[in-house]
């Protein structure tokens, strides 16, 4: 088969600093991709050693001293031959699958246009760095949104050429401009899977406000020229309400103060709803003033930059100069109407943490074996703070707990790095005996929720055993009608829908992962048979974790951070929702779920309940008994995201 070309196309200017670090990532990149790849370089007149230090990366090095980005990036256009351009800035590190994690995207002919989503380097930034990354980041971006940067991105050439590239007359927005066009034709894709480091965000107030005023140069013109005002009419709207609110308050002053006061409130609210609007991903209060500095040090230089360019064009228009399609600002008007008409209207949704749990104010539970139950109806021997509990020892009856809270063996340290406590699970490998033990907690939610976003740490003992086709159940999330037994998941149970997520291994041993979905209304043979239930739903299926054992990933004695995202369908449709990602790397995704069928089901039906535990098929000790542990600990259950799926730290 042959793959497509790849032509690779930095725009850079004294990148002496970060270049290397740039193209060290990228080679990474290119070794990884099977196809052939160019990398070239546009340099813009660097005084240092960035064109140097690319050419000896092996680079193709041109120059362009008087270009725009835009027309920096058409001449990398210009110079490469290759069936598919990328275009990355050069403070930017990419994964090692970037070029074959993009470029398998656009195999599909509906996507025109493909790129990453970039995030800072968590290990040095500053507080404004985060601050601006946990406003920018708290709504999850859909999967073919109006427009991605073009600090990463790829296209068909063929499809570039059509647009007629990046418009060369605009100094900011380029990007934005060659989506809308794009989006004429084709989808433009925000590849989820894998994310871009991004060295050189603003670390200062400073910075952030110079960043943003040039960013802010073309958002009028931007507007007037956009096939699709009203995705674009809150860039130009919320900035002039900012600046037209200080400017009237000024003016009034000396006449009316209250009108006057009542007008610099506006300026002070809107960063308040900038954040609630994106969700902005606040921790504390300290949190909470930084992402309020950020937001509103950005509206205040978009605001300026509005003003900027209003003069620019005023101008233009005195001095009979046609910068602009003027003949469209009729419309205009009545576009930031209709947009003052829907802000006005729309309701400020806010999201809910629903359950928290870290273990560490619980009393130690069961760690004397004192419950070997399943306590599925009311529960007054559950932990404080659950529902319900499993504690069932197999055949065996070892001594250990299946189930209990209490500090990490050993002397362990939590997963702080503290002597907190954590929920620790035995799993028992009885030969012979298939699924023996089992321990699992449950927390029955308030109400059912629509949607659901859970997070909780796992580590696994050092010297983890496993064998080929093992399982450990670790995960569940379910709708339960609160009459029946919690814990029955078959036919005869009112448990439904459900969504199971285990631990497992292959054939070989080799480390992998299950998903398990039950529908509703609930199947007689426990799988979804419903009418338009995609494959993937008709019986558990196993995807492979990586290349290596359990040891490898899952079980090798650290923590990592397990996040899911689930959401309900609505009746009659196939667009329920099921992510997960471990330790902020995307590894499923699922846009297309049936948990509800068309028939039978209602559309109150929503998640209710989690589980955390649960029984284990894994024989690791041959004849003799035995068990093993992992410990689980930091549990957060909201609707709205978390915190970023994308956030490596541990």
């Amino acid at each position: 088969m042959c793959l497509d070309s790849v032509s690779i196309i930095i725009p850079a200017k004294n990148e002496a600093g970060n270049i290397a670090l740039v193209l060290s990532a990228l080679q990474q990149a290119i070794q990884e991709y099977p196809g052939p790849c160019e990398v070239l370089l546009i340099d813009n007149g660097s005084t240092d050693a960035t064109r140097e230090i690319a050419a000896s990366y092996g680079c193709k090095v041109y120059e362009d001293r008087s270009a725009s980005i835009a027309r920096l990036r058409n001449i990398g256009v210009e110079r490469s031959s290759s069936d598919i351009v990328a275009f990355l800035d050069a403070d930017c590190l990419v994964d090692r699958q970037w070029i074959c994690s993009c470029v398998a995207k656009l195999a599909d002919q509906k996507i025109g246009l493909v790129g990453t989503r970039a995030i800072p380097d968590f290990g040095n930034a500053t507080w404004v760095e985060t601050g601006w990354y946990r406003l920018a980041s708290g709504v999850e971006r859909p999967d073919f949104p109006n427009w991605i940067g073009s600090s990463n991105m790829f296209i068909r050439r063929e499809l570039f050429l059509a647009t007629g590239g990046f418009d060369e007359h605009l100094t900011t927005a380029e990007d934005v401009n060659l989506c809308h066009k794009v989006r004429q034709s084709h989808l433009v894709c925000l590849n989820k899977t894998i994310s871009t480091i991004h060295l050189r965000e603003s670390k200062t107030l400073g910075h952030l406000l110079k960043r943003e005023l040039w960013r802010g140069k073309g958002s009028i013109r931007q507007f007037l020229e956009s096939k699709r005002k009203r995705d674009d009419a809150l860039s130009v709207l919320v900035p002039a309400v900012y600046i037209f609110c200080c400017c009237a308050a000024l003016l009034l002053l000396p006449f009316n103060r209250p009108v006057s006061g009542l007008l610099c409130a506006v300026p002070l609210f809107l960063p308040a709803c900038m954040m609630i609007r994106k969700k902005a991903l606040i921790s504390d209060f300290p949190a909470f003033m930084s992402i309020y500095a950020v937001a509103f040090v950005y509206l205040l230089s978009r605001s300026l930059a509005i003003v900027a360019e209003l003069f620019t064009i005023l101008s233009a228009v005195a001095g009979g100069r046609s910068m602009y399609n003027l003949s469209a600002r009729r419309p205009v008007v009545r576009h930031l109407f209709l947009q003052v008409l829907m802000l006005s209207v729309i309701p400020v949704c806010y999201g809910e943490t629903v359950f928290q749990e870290n273990f560490d104010a619980q009393a130690d539970w069961n760690v004397t074996n004192l419950y070997t139950t399943e306590c599925a109806g009311t529960c007054s021997t559950a932990p404080a703070n659950w529902s319900n509990y499993r504690t069932v020892p197999g055949v065996s009856h070892l001594t250990k707990p299946t189930g209990s809270i209490q500090r990490l063996p050993d002397g362990l340290p939590g997963r702080n790095g503290e002597n907190g406590k954590v929920y620790l699970v035995y799993n028992q490998s009885v030969a012979g005996v298939n699924w023996p033990g089992d321990s699992t907690l449950v927390k029955v939610l308030p109400r059912d929720y629509p949607e659901l976003y859970v997070r909780f740490w796992i580590r696994t003992q050092a010297n983890w055993q496993s064998v080929a086709n093992a399982q450990s159940k670790i995960f569940r999330a379910y709708h339960w009608d609160r009459t029946g037994n919690i814990f029955q998941f078959f036919n005869s149970g009112t448990v439904n829908p459900a969504y199971i997520w285990d631990w497992s291994t292959n054939s070989s041993n080799k480390a992998t992962y299950m998903n398990a979905f039950r529908c509703d209304p609930q199947e007689t043979n426990y799988y979804c048979t419903a009418p338009g239930v995609p494959s993937y739903q008709l019986n558990d299926y196993f995807r492979a974790w990586g290349n290596g054992p359990a040891t490898s990933y899952y079980a090798d004695g650290q923590w990592h951070r397990y996040d899911f995202h689930l959401k309900m369908n609505d009746i009659g449709s196939n667009n329920g929702m099921l992510e997960w990602w471990w330790d902020g790397k995307l590894m499923e995704s699922r846009t297309d779920v049936q948990w509800k069928a068309a028939s039978g089901s209602s559309p109150a039906i929503g998640w209710n309940t989690i589980a955390i535990g649960g029984n284990s098929n894994n024989t690791f000790s041959g004849p003799a008994p035995a068990d093993q542990w992992y410990a689980v600990d930091d549990i957060t259950v909201s609707t709205s995201p978390i915190a970023s799926h994308i956030d490596q730290s541990r």
